[in-house]
């Protein structure tokens, strides 16, 4: 199959390793539900460089809402993935914006878009690895948040595609309390969308505000920046085609669930990923609740560490202490 592949950019990374942007024509993505991504287009970024045995390659999924570029921050000798060592591929999940998506879809656009699922972005990736790259083997595959559950989907359904898998802030099936957070701010945005108004976005804001937790507000948002606090949350807005894409991600975590093949039995699911697994969860967690993926882990024996101050940005919030952990854990 021929590819259309559109160069993007080409700059200079930041560790002088290459940095590559694309976004290459796929024809169409068949979906799990039976439609199709019409003129479906996928976009990833590369850092690092591949070894001569190919074995280094490391992908890379985005979080809910993110982009490859958001990722970036991540990739250094001296941060969570050393691209010194590893070339890593940053795709772009369907609904980003940048991929496709119900914002930039010609024929497919706003509500039309199809649903898709979190094994539909896996599926999609095995795609741009298998037919773009030539790549059947990874050394790891690595995510964050929505990225961490792509990891997952990967961990139990492909386990034999890479030597380790790394997922942070993720969940092998989001709990209530995530399910119905997200269902609500799906209908927050769908308000936005019906009424063309920004109200309740100011909503949305606030509860993003109050789902960091009281810990995380005390330490970061001080009684003088109250009045800023008031503001931002105000004036948040967002653009309808924008709304649409959000949505498009959250009801594909609101549905996964990497033990749906196994009967809902996530012992199965997890023996599957067993010790190649590494999980990383804040205890904290407001947005996706720790405490189910922390069982999976238990269940597939995998490699487990709770950070008991940290919230759903760990990343951030114990960085001295993950970064070296995931390299460790990478090298071995």
């Amino acid at each position: 199959m021929r590819y259309l592949i559109f160069t993007l950019l080409f700059v200079c990374a930041a560790t002088a390793h290459s940095q590559t942007s694309q976004l290459i024509n796929m024809g169409e993505c068949q979906l799990e539900s039976g439609a199709k991504i019409q003129d479906c287009r996928i976009a990833y970024t590369t850092v690092g460089t591949l070894n001569q045995d190919r074995s280094n390659a490391i992908l890379f999924p985005t979080f809910y809402g993110g982009k490859a570029s958001d990722l970036l921050k991540y990739l250094a000798p001296d941060l969570l993935v050393d691209t010194s060592k590893y070339f890593v591929i940053v795709v772009d999940s369907f609904g980003n914006g940048v991929s496709s998506s119900p914002s930039n879809s010609a024929s497919q656009g706003g509500a039309a878009f199809p649903t898709i699922t979190i094994r539909d972005m896996v599926r999609m990736q095995k795609r741009l690895l298998t037919e773009h790259f030539k790549l059947n083997r990874l050394h790891a595959v690595i995510g964050i948040s929505m990225g961490a559950m792509q990891a997952l989907e990967w961990a139990v359904r492909e386990p034999d595609i890479a030597k380790k898998f790394v997922t942070i802030a993720g969940s092998p099936r989001l709990a209530p309390f995530d399910i119905v957070f997200w269902e609500t701010t799906e209908k927050l945005l769908q308000t936005v969308i019906d009424c063309k108004c920004q109200r309740p976005m100011a909503i949305l804001n606030g509860m993003r505000f109050l789902m960091q937790g009281a810990d995380y507000q005390a330490a970061n948002a001080p009684y003088e920046m109250l009045a800023k606090i008031r503001t931002d949350i105000d004036k948040g807005s967002m653009l309808e085609s924008i709304a649409y894409d959000r949505m498009l991600q959250m009801r594909a975590m609101v549905t996964h669930d990497v033990s749906k093949d196994y009967g809902g039995d996530l012992s199965i699911a997890a023996k599957r990923a067993g010790s190649k697994l590494m999980v990383l969860a804040g205890n904290k967690d407001s947005v996706v609740t720790p405490q189910p993926v922390l069982a999976f882990a238990k269940l597939g024996g995998a490699e487990a560490l709770e950070f008991p101050t940290c919230g759903h940005d760990i990343p951030r919030c114990s960085a001295n202490l993950i970064n070296p952990a995931v390299r460790d854990f990478l090298a071995r």
